[in-house]
């Protein structure tokens, strides 16, 4: 393992090299897609304390492979955005084969349905997203607590299957969202790093990552003994039923970040460099101090 001193060197480089190629270190990014997917699980729970916890647990189910749409924006903004900065995580039901939203779409339908909009983006809400070095993948991350949504926009999430609008909503009392993007072929432009020229209707080559959440179901699901608290695990991959029959994609493949992350390989081989030289001064010190000894 690097010590310490050479980790935070190469944190350093890593700003510093970030600056003299025109991409700052302040953290502004889109992540945007909407091909993407995924699989998971939930448990429920009758306080919030257990749902922390993972105690007492009252229910529990597993979610299919659906497809996810993903919209996250801080202080830079896609061709044609603009503020706020948003970040809406949901699943992608909307995309259809003939413009009309949801058909043909297998994931319109509510068995592991999950509805994020943060939008505008709440105080509460802290989020990074970087490049690796080479420009080939992008990797955001996200937490934000007590997420309601607004009329339109509610929050929501169905673990059952036969659920409606009003079955579904309440607020994401916390969630940890991560997700890479890889396959891609990052460009400077204007200060940044983008990959914008994707095929806006085609599969990523990967996507990974993970959203763990609690939600809180504020209308029962119409049944009032659902009425509680949800843990909620996620996992991303790049599955998607849409193929280049589908239109309706809101999200279009838009990646963008000015931070990009040393890779661990660099600072090790810089670490090494930086010990050999240490060493062959240390040792040039000694025998200069030798030295003088000698001659007195």
């Amino acid at each position: 393992m690097l010590p310490r001193s050479i980790l935070r060197l190469c944190a350093a480089l890593g700003v510093w090299a970030a600056a003299i190629n025109g991409v700052h270190a302040q953290g502004n990014f889109f992540f945007i897609t909407d091909h993407a997917g995924y699989t998971g699980s939930w448990g429920f729970y009758s306080t919030l304390a257990d749902a922390q916890n993972g105690t007492n647990i009252k229910g529990s189910g597993a979610i299919p492979q659906l497809n996810l749409g993903v919209y996250i924006t801080k202080d830079l903004y896609p061709p044609g955005g603009s503020a706020p900065n948003s970040s809406i995580i949901t699943t992608n039901w909307y995309s259809s084969k003939n413009g009309t939203p949801g058909t043909g779409n297998t994931s319109n339908q509510s068995l592991g349905f999950f509805q994020i909009y943060n939008d505008p983006a709440n105080p509460t809400t802290k989020n990074n997203a970087f490049w690796s070095q080479d420009l080939k993948s992008i990797t955001v991350n996200e937490t934000a607590q007590n997420v309601k949504g607004v009329a339109g926009k509610e929050s929501r999430f169905s673990p059952l299957a036969g659920l409606g609008f009003a079955d579904t909503q309440g607020e994401f009392l916390s969630y940890a969202f991560t997700a890479t993007a890889t396959g891609l072929n990052g460009v400077p432009v204007n200060g940044s790093i983008q990959d914008i020229g994707l095929d806006k209707t085609a599969k990523l080559n990967g996507f990974s990552g993970s959203l763990n959440a609690i939600f809180q179901n504020t209308v029962g699901l119409g049944n009032p003994s659902l009425d509680g608290f949800y843990a909620i695990n996620l996992n991303f991959n790049n599955i998607s039923s849409l193929d280049g029959t589908f239109t309706n994609f809101i999200n279009p493949n838009e990646f963008a970040s000015n931070t990009v992350i040393p890779e661990p390989a660099s600072c090790l081989t810089f670490g090494m460099v930086f010990a050999a030289s240490a060493g062959f001064g240390w040792r040039k010190s000694r025998q200069r101090r030798k030295d003088a000894l000698q001659v007195a």
